[in-house]
C-alpha cells in the first residue's frame, strides 16, 4: 500500500473501504462522485480524496475525468472483451455493452480504458487485440486517462 495509507485516521480508512465497497459493488455501473458522496451521506471533497487515494492504491481505475471504476470491474470487462474478440475476431462497442450488461455510458469509458492499457486497440469503430496485448494481458495496469 502507499505510504499515505498508513497516515489515514481510523475514520478515512473506513471511509475508503466504504467507498471501494460502493464502486465494487456498483461493477459496472458506477456512480459518479457526487452520487457517492449522497449515498454515503459524506462531503463531496471526501469522496475525491478517496477517489484518489483508491486510484494511487489500485483498487480504483480512473477512466476519463469524471468517471471510475473499482479494479475488478476492469479486470472482469478485460476478461470479457479478450474472450469475445478471441473468439470473433473483434468487439464492437454494442456487443461489449450487452455482454457485460451496462450502458453505452460505462461501455465506451471501460473500452476506451483497455484501449490506453494495451489489451485492445480501436480499428474502424470496433476493438482488436492490441499486437502487444501478451505483456497487458498479464499485468496488473492501470487505464489511466
Amino acid at each position: 500500500m502507499p505510504p499515505s495509507f498508513g497516515r489515514l485516521s481510523t475514520q478515512q480508512k473506513a471511509l475508503l473501504q466504504r467507498v471501494e465497497a460502493l464502486y465494487r459493488e456498483a461493477l459496472f455501473g458506477p456512480p459518479t462522485a457526487l452520487e457517492a458522496a449522497r449515498a454515503l451521506e459524506v462531503p463531496l471533497a471526501a469522496i475525491h480524496a478517496m477517489l484518489d487515494l483508491g486510484q494511487q492504491m489500485g483498487t480504483l481505475v480512473a477512466a476519463g475525468k469524471t468517471l471510475a471504476f473499482h479494479a475488478n470491474a476492469v479486470e472482469q470487462a478485460r476478461q470479457v472483451a479478450v474472450r469475445e474478440i478471441r473468439e470473433t475476431g473483434s468487439l464492437t462497442p454494442a456487443r461489449f455493452r450487452d455482454l457485460i450488461g451496462t450502458t453505452r455510458k460505462y461501455a465506451i469509458p471501460l473500452l476506451e480504458c483497455l484501449d490506453r492499457a494495451g489489451v485492445t486497440q480501436r480499428t474502424n469503430g470496433s476493438r482488436v487485440l492490441c499486437p502487444c496485448a501478451g505483456d497487458a494481458l498479464l499485468t496488473d495496469q492501470q487505464c489511466d486517462p
